[in-house]
C-alpha cells in the first residue's frame, strides 16, 4: 500500500487547483482537452471542481473513475487523465480502494497496449512516467523504436558527435551544452514525427514534463515545456493551455 500511495500522491498528470482554489471556477465549463469527452468524463470533472472533501465524496469519485476504465471502448487519454486526478483526490480518504482500482485497471487492460501506456504515463511517478510517456507518444503516433530509444535515455557525449544537433543547439538555443543538446534533439524528434493526433501529443508531453520535475530534472523540464511552445507557434501543436503555464489546461476557463 506503501508504494501505491507514493504513485498516486505524485503521479496526477497535473497538480491539480486545491480545494480553495476551485470555488471560482465554472462548474458549466470544461478544457480544451476534453473536447468531445463523454458524458461521465465532463460529470466525473466537475465533481472534482466542486469538492465536498470526505470519504462520501472520495468513494464517488472512485466509483466514476472505475466506470471510466471499465469503458474501454471509449477510453482515451482525456478520460485517462481525468481518471487518474480522481484517484489523486479520493487517496486522502479512500486509500485502499484508490489501491485496489489502480491494481484492477491495471490488469484489466493488459491487453490494450496503448491505453496501458496512458495509464502508467498519468499514475506512475518520475523515471518510470518518463519512459511510459515517451513510450506513449511513440506508440500512439506509429513512430518507430528508435523515438523512443532516442529520447529515453540521454547521452550528451554521444549527442555532441552529431553534428545536425550540434548545429540546431548553436542556431536556436545560442550554445552547445548538454541541456542545449537535450533541446534541439526532442524538437528534431517531434518535427520529424508524423503526428496523427496533435492533442494526444501535447497531452503526453505534459506527463513528460511533470515527470522530469518530479525528478528534480527542472532544466529537462523546462526544455519540454519551451518545445510545447515551439510546436504550438508552428502550427504542430494545438493550444491546449493558457499562454501563462502549460499546466493551467486542466482549469476550467471562460469560453465563447
Amino acid at each position: 500500500m506503501k508504494l501505491l500511495r507514493m504513485l498516486i500522491a505524485a503521479a496526477v498528470v497535473i497538480a491539480a487547483p486545491l480545494y480553495g482554489q476551485v470555488n471560482h471556477l465554472a462548474q458549466n465549463k470544461t478544457p480544451l482537452f476534453l473536447d468531445n469527452a463523454s458524458p461521465q468524463v465532463i460529470a466525473l470533472y466537475q465533481n472534482m471542481y466542486n469538492p465536498q472533501p470526505g470519504p462520501e465524496w472520495a468513494q464517488m469519485l472512485i466509483n466514476q473513475a472505475e466506470d471510466i476504465f471499465a469503458n474501454v471502448e471509449h477510453l482515451d487519454l482525456p478520460a485517462v487523465i481525468v481518471a487518474a486526478m480522481a484517484m489523486q483526490y479520493a487517496n486522502e480518504f479512500k486509500p485502499q480502494q484508490v489501491e485496489s482500482l489502480y491494481e484492477t485497471t491495471k490488469q484489466h487492460l493488459r491487453h490494450y497496449f496503448l491505453l496501458r501506456h496512458y495509464f502508467f504515463s498519468c499514475l506512475l511517478p518520475g523515471r518510470a512516467k518518463i519512459d511510459a510517456s515517451i513510450d506513449a507518444i511513440r506508440i500512439s503516433q506509429g513512430a518507430p523504436k528508435a523515438f523512443y530509444n532516442a529520447l529515453v535515455s540521454i547521452n550528451s557525449h554521444e549527442l555532441k558527435k552529431d553534428e545536425g544537433l550540434v548545429k540546431i543547439a548553436q542556431q536556436k538555443y545560442g550554445k552547445v551544452k548538454p541541456v542545449t543538446l537535450f533541446h534541439a534533439l526532442l524538437y528534431l524528434e517531434l518535427k520529424q514525427l508524423t503526428i496523427k493526433d496533435g492533442r494526444i501529443v501535447a497531452l503526453l508531453l505534459r506527463n513528460l514534463a511533470l515527470a522530469y520535475n518530479q525528478k528534480h530534472m527542472v532544466e529537462h523540464e523546462l526544455v519540454v515545456i519551451r518545445v510545447i511552445r515551439e510546436l504550438e507557434i508552428e502550427g504542430v501543436l494545438p493550444v491546449i493551455s493558457s499562454p501563462e503555464s502549460v499546466y493551467s489546461y486542466l482549469m476550467v476557463h471562460n469560453r465563447k
